[in-house]
């Protein structure tokens, strides 16, 4: 059975309505796709598996609404504030949300490949579990949110504020992260495979390329520093133990062992006097899981 597909003026006057008689608005399982809906307040409203496809919700108020299994596809959200909004398994793909606040938003098993977040502000907000590909994140502000088992894969993150993130299994292969800032950042199983890690701030780890014939990422995590390599992941002690063997090589065929057992000592060399140079990075890893493992909410002391 088709959802019930209604105008822009239909919308407006089911708003006028809710509002003089004070209850809540519930447009759930509606087609709204094409329509103009700028500036109009949604605020706590029950959304929920709702068609705003292709829609203008630019300056549109969605705080506190729940708008769960939504379609968002394509559609405007610029300047639009969903703050405290619930946008579980909601799909942004192609959405352009610049300058649109997520602030505590719940974001989870989202699907929002080749989204524009431009100058989107994530404080607090979980976006874990969630499909991000190709989208565009440049300037966004993420401080404190929760991404972890996300996927970023090509995603342009220059100048993304990260500090304090949860990126607990989060996959960032191909991403660029130039100037983007990394502050204390949450860091276990994190790929950045083919990911640019220059002039990235406040960010530890050690990033080498060129060197061996695959990219080697050194990341400080509350388990010690931490290797990866194509599929392979571990400490420098264990990476020493496996070039050490004949066999359990990643990607290497049998006559190329002894070539790549040079190389790999070559950037076990660096990876030593790369961790020399940072003697604190474990602890503050340690800090920052810490962090992420408490239940309550911890406000930074910054206004939300």
């Amino acid at each position: 059975m088709a959802a019930k597909k209604l105008t822009a003026e239909d919308v407006k006057q089911a708003i006028l309505t809710a509002e003089k008689s004070s209850r809540t608005l519930d447009l759930s399982g509606l087609d709204l796709r094409d329509l103009d809906l700028s500036g109009l307040n949604f605020r706590k409203a029950t959304l929920r598996n709702t068609n705003f496809a292709n829609s203008n919700l630019s300056r549109a108020n969605f705080e506190e609404a729940d708008m769960r299994f939504s379609k968002l596809n394509g559609s405007l959200l610029n300047d639009t504030s969903l703050r405290h909004a619930n946008l579980t398994k909601v799909s942004l793909s192609s959405a352009h949300c610049q300058y649109a606040d997520f602030r505590n938003t719940t974001m989870r098993e989202v699907t929002a490949d080749y989204a524009d977040f431009t100058c989107a502000y994530f404080l607090e907000a979980d976006l874990s579990d969630s499909d991000f590909s190709n989208s565009d994140f440049y300037d966004a502000y993420m401080w404190a949110a929760n991404l972890s088992n996300a996927t970023f894969e090509a995603a342009n993150m220059k100048c993304t504020n990260l500090g304090l993130t949860n990126l607990v299994n989060t996959y960032f292969g191909g991403v660029l992260f130039f100037d983007a800032d990394l502050y204390e950042a949450n860091m276990c199983n994190t790929s950045f495979a083919g990911a640019n890690l220059a002039q990235v701030n406040r960010w530890d780890g050690l990033q080498l390329t060129g060197l061996y014939k695959y990219q080697i990422d050194l990341t400080p995590t509350a388990d010690g520093w931490k290797i990866r390599f194509l599929d392979w992941f571990g400490s420098p002690m264990e990476l020493r133990t496996m070039i050490a063997q004949e066999n359990g090589w990643v990607g290497v065929g049998p006559s190329e062992v002894e070539r790549d057992r040079e190389l790999l000592q070559v950037a076990l060399n660096v990876i030593d006097a790369h961790i020399a140079q940072h003697p604190n990075s474990v602890e503050l890893a340690k800090k920052a899981a810490q962090r992420w493992t408490t239940k309550k909410t911890i406000r930074f002391g910054l206004a939300v």
